[in-house]
Parts: C-alpha cells; sequence; structure tokens
C-alpha cells in the first residue's frame, strides 16, 4: 500500500520509508526526529559552546560581539542553550535550543568515553 505512515511498524529498520517528501522531516516510530547532525554543524555547535564556557569567538579577538550577556557564569543552561541556538542559525545551522542542547550533551558523552 502507497501509505504506511498511519500503521505502525514492527521493523526496526530506518529503510522503511525509501522515499520522504521533506528530508528535514523525519519520523521514527511515529516521533518528530532532528536530522542527522553534519560535522560542519557539529563544528559551529562546539565553537558556539566554546564562546559560552570561555568567551572569545576562536579567532583570538578574545569577544565576540554577536553572543551573550558577558562570562558564562550567571546564565542558566536554558539561556545558554538559547543563545548557542542563535549563533548557529546565524552561521546558516538551523537548529532550535533543545536540539543544540541536547546533541552537545551527547557530543560530551561521547568525548568522555
Amino acid at each position: 500500500s502507497p501509505d504506511t505512515s498511519s500503521s505502525p511498524s514492527l521493523s526496526p529498520l530506518p529503510s522503511e520509508h525509501p522515499a520522504r517528501p521533506d528530508p528535514n522531516q523525519q519520523f521514527r516510530k511515529g516521533k518528530y526526529v532532528s536530522p542527522v547532525w553534519k560535522p560542519h554543524e557539529m563544528l559551529w555547535l562546539a565553537r558556539a559552546w566554546r564562546i559560552q564556557y570561555q568567551g572569545g569567538d576562536g579567532s583570538g579577538s578574545g569577544h565576540e560581539a554577536g553572543i551573550g550577556i558577558g562570562s558564562g557564569r550567571g546564565k542558566t543552561r536554558a539561556e545558554k542553550d538559547r543563545e548557542v541556538a542563535e549563533y548557529l542559525n546565524k552561521h546558516g545551522v538551523n537548529r532550535d535550543a533543545k536540539t543544540a542542547g541536547t546533541k552537545w550533551d551527547n557530543m560530551l558523552g561521547e568525548f568522555r568515553k
């Protein structure tokens, strides 16, 4: 049948949906999942978090005018996530604060293994 999206599938294989009309809309087990992060997007994410942790823009100037209230101290995690998402959007990476924060947590977990 051409439309299998309405019936739940027991197959764990992601290849069950070979043609997706919108490559940015992905569903797994009926729930929306964000697109896979590309390597350059992860680099922008790391740069954004470096600014949150240390200040500076990575170019040696010591300050990124586009981000923040100053140092990373005193901001909540939600504020940091939001600023990181704004930085990513400015640099062509279209991710929201929740997605970027989750990815950062997962990247740190992989790095610390």
